[in-house]
């Protein structure tokens, strides 16, 4: 076996290069991930090998070669694939382990430049990983660090089925795709404000947790955030975990509180305020 990696959080990597050597894969891997797997102690080669290439323009060009995307891609079924393989000599990967730069903690940080933003901008990565994904029927892909243990355990026990690697594929198309959304939308802030409003909208959150049920007690239900604003992202102090009505009623309460410019204080049910105070001191 073959395995590729190259990523920017090496949270859990020590633990699966184990896992990859233990079961004879080999690794290839470039500039700081090839360090950091060398400095644990694995045997790791570079892509060098492969590509027969330096990485260049200051890493912005590391694995988008031919060799490279032609031993994720292939598939050795297809005749015509099989012979391009042989002709050109090819060697396949069967793994690829990749996370991307972090784009999303860059752009939203006071401290970082255009310039900076622009650079967290993943090439080879988002290409590397949909590559791998589309041909999840050979390929095994991860980007998330707490799939690792998974992914060896199963490994290990030779158990990693087509079930698994769609699952992991999928993944990556959401993960990707949400990536994507993130650079648009930071790309569309900084354009001019005469453009026409954009057809579609689309929203990237998170889920917090699931809930105790949705709206109504025979259904599931989960709230997700941006991570930045709304009740979802308040700490709960006391009482049980909050179901679907709880939050849509906290969630009214908050913003019926924070339409006074004093302190106030909202009882709400059924998202109508059925008890407010706004005063300087609450305690009056």
């Amino acid at each position: 076996m073959k395995a590729l990696i190259s990523v920017y959080d090496k949270n859990g990597l020590e633990q699966l290069c184990e896992t990859l050597e233990s079961i004879n894969c080999q690794i290839y891997s470039t500039g700081g991930t090839l360090s950091f797997i060398e400095n644990c102690g694995f045997k790791v080669s570079s892509i060098f090998e492969i590509t027969g290439h330096e990485e260049i323009l200051d890493g912005r060009v590391k694995t988008l070669h031919p060799n490279i995307h032609a031993g994720i891609l292939a598939d050795p079924e297809n005749p015509n694939h099989l012979s391009d393989i042989k002709k050109l000599n090819i060697d396949l990967f069967d793994i690829v382990v990749n996370n991307l730069y972090p784009f999303e903690k860059v752009s939203t940080s006071t401290d970082s430049t255009y310039s900076e933003i622009i650079e967290n901008i993943d090439i080879g990565g988002p290409s590397m990983l949909r590559a791998a994904a589309k041909n999840y029927k050979r390929m095994i892909v991860i980007y998330d660090p707490k799939d690792y243990h998974m992914i060896s355990a199963k490994l290990k026990a030779k158990s990693v089925d087509l079930e698994t690697r769609k699952e992991l594929a999928t993944k990556i198309f959401k993960f990707t795709s949400d990536y994507d959304s993130k650079i648009f939308n930071f790309l569309s802030k900084n354009e001019n404000k005469s453009l026409s409003i954009s057809e579609k909208l689309e929203l990237s959150l998170t889920k917090v947790q699931d809930l105790r049920y949705g709206e109504n007690p025979h259904q599931k239900g989960a709230v997700y955030s941006n991570k930045k604003n709304g009740v979802a992202n308040l700490r709960l102090l006391h009482g049980k975990e909050m179901s679907y009505l709880n939050y849509l009623d906290a969630d009214a309460a908050f913003y019926a509180a924070n339409s006074f410019s004093k302190k106030c204080v909202s009882i709400v049910k059924h998202t109508n305020s059925c008890g407010l105070s706004s005063h300087i001191n609450q305690l009056d």
